[in-house]
């Protein structure tokens, strides 16, 4: 039995350190062959062996091979599965006392746990696969476990497990993959707060994974499609689209067309393709990647959130707001997760499809339910700006200007400890409508000339500056500068209507240029 235990060794450790998915199910295959076989030619020590250690052997078998097909289930995204034949499985293994087993099903289980949006679920299971991993010394075990724990704890313990996952890897001489997993989980935690320290971040840790590892790596392509999202949070969506196709080009190349790991390329690139006016595009995308998320059975999985926030974009984008509250209501059932960036992104959206439709007092209230969200997080980043502008603005289509003032302020306020690059001058136009609408013209002027030209020098989105040109230029006609007004009017015009979830905006600058 010695021949056969070291061959099943090597087969667990094989699949411990797999992560390219094409081989995952060879590499299962091989295990329940081997452990199919039963025996090697070791007469002498077979006879020693007494019938309850055979019976215990046999035991440790079909543990280890129910623990090859839950690595298989976890490596192809099918985390439910994980989830549902995780817990019957950790009584067994709890009672074979096994901590090399007890440690990886507990940490299949908990990473299934965070990426189906179970975070609360998820702490107490990697709190035992941790201490499990650190009674067998498996560093590479623990490293991954900690790099699980840190997405479902907040900063400054976020922090430590990366220190310590990065502790582990360097004590282990180095491991590409795994160096290439924290970086890019450094730099993703810097999205929401400084997109574009969070971009510089992924730029390296891209550059780093190809020099180090295949070109087919799912790792590697990982980091490219991380890059792609930061740069997007960065407002630099004609950047992100050469990364973000690479991405989903290589992905689809390396599992095929309708394989769950698809989502994490397809969404961002709806994404980025809706911000630069390419709205049929992004929708088609948006489509195909719920298709996908609904033929893996993954309702539960927080990519499944993600992908219906993206079509829900996409439907508003085109002007379909009904439909896009639709979807984006069933993110909000999907995911009960507290402060979770899905749900948070769900009611923002609902909001402002519901301000498109000319209902603002039901797009206060989902403001409302947004912010309540982001500061369950605890958050003062991007999110919460642009809760607080929307906010602002429905507040304004109610004819309450001093309560918007106080919301638009507060989001130039969360500016202040966040890096929020062109979102700022979001912000600032928001504060802008309010000063104009409380008398306070000049104050007006100034703030709406300071967004502009930040708009300007960034390089922002178009209705983000059209937007802006429109408020200046009101502020302009009540100072009586009208042929000014209407130019800038005039050049935010068309802008403003090729985005069909601007309509709104666009028929009141129309009437606007009506004035002049």
């Amino acid at each position: 039995m010695r021949c056969l235990e070291g061959q099943l060794r090597a087969v667990d450790r094989l699949m411990t350190e797999l992560d390219d998915t094409r081989r995952a199910e060879q590499a299962v295959s091989a295990a329940q062959s081997l452990r199919g076989w039963g025996a090697c030619q070791d007469g002498p020590h077979l006879a020693r062996w007494r019938p309850q250690d055979a019976e215990r052997e046999a035991a440790a078998v079909a543990l280890r091979t129910q623990l090859d097909a839950l690595r298989a289930l976890h490596a192809t995204g099918q985390y439910l599965q994980v989830r549902e034949r995780a817990e019957p499985l950790d009584h067994a293994v709890q009672a074979a006392r096994d901590d090399y087993l007890l440690s990886e099903l507990e940490w299949l289980w908990g990473d299934a746990l965070v990426a189906s949006s179970s975070r609360a679920e998820a702490v107490p299971v990697l709190q035992r696969a941790l201490l499990a991993a650190e009674r067998t010394g498996d560093e590479r075990l623990g490293a991954l476990v900690h790099l699980s724990t840190h997405q479902v704890t907040s900063e400054p313990l976020a922090s430590e497990h990366l220190q310590h996952a990065e502790a582990l890897v360097a004590r282990m001489g180095g491991d590409a993959r795994l160096e290439l997993k924290i970086r890019v989980a450094r730099g993703h935690g810097l999205i929401s707060t400084d997109p574009e320290r969070a971009a510089k971040s992924l730029e390296d840790a891209v550059a780093f994974g190809r020099r180090t590892l295949p070109a087919d790596d799912l790792q590697l392509i990982t980091a490219i499609s991380a890059l792609g999202t930061a740069l997007l949070h960065a407002d630099h969506p004609a950047q992100a689209v050469p990364h973000l196709e690479e991405a989903l080009e290589r992905t689809e190349r390396l599992l095929g067309p309708r394989h769950p790991a698809m989502l994490s390329a397809i969404a961002p690139l709806s994404t980025v393709l809706l911000e630069l006016g390419r709205n049929e595009e992004g929708l088609a995308l948006a489509r195909r990647a719920v298709a996908i998320a609904e033929a893996t059975a993954q309702p539960g999985n927080f990519r499944s959130s993600y992908v219906l926030t993206a079509l829900g974009t996409a439907l508003m984008a085109n002007g379909r707001f009904a439909e896009a509250r639709t979807e984006l209501e069933r993110v909000v059932a999907l995911d009960q997760s507290p402060g979770h960036s899905a749900a948070k992104a769900a009611w923002l959206n609902i909001a402002e499809a519901l301000r498109a439709e000319g209902r603002p007092h039901e797009a206060l209230a989902a403001y409302r339910r947004a912010e309540d969200i982001a500061l369950q997080a605890g958050g003062r980043d991007r999110y919460l700006v642009g809760i607080l502008s929307g906010t602002a603005e429905a507040l304004l289509d109610l004819s309450r200007p001093a309560e918007a003032l106080a919301q638009a302020r507060r989001a130039v306020a969360v500016c202040s400890v966040a890096a929020c690059g062109p979102l700022r001058a979001v912000a600032l136009t928001s504060l802008g409508n309010a000063q104009l609408q409380t008398g306070a013209v000049a104050l007006a002027r100034r703030t709406l000339d300071e967004a502009v030209r930040q708009l300007t020098d960034e390089g922002a989105q178009p209705p983000d500056l059209a937007c802006a040109r429109f408020a200046l230029a009101r502020v302009m006609a009540k100072q009586g500068e009208r042929a000014q007004a209407r130019a800038l009017a005039e050049a935010a015009a068309p802008v403003l209507a090729r985005h069909l979830d601007y309509a709104r905006v666009s028929q009141q600058l129309a009437a606007f240029l009506q004035t002049l």
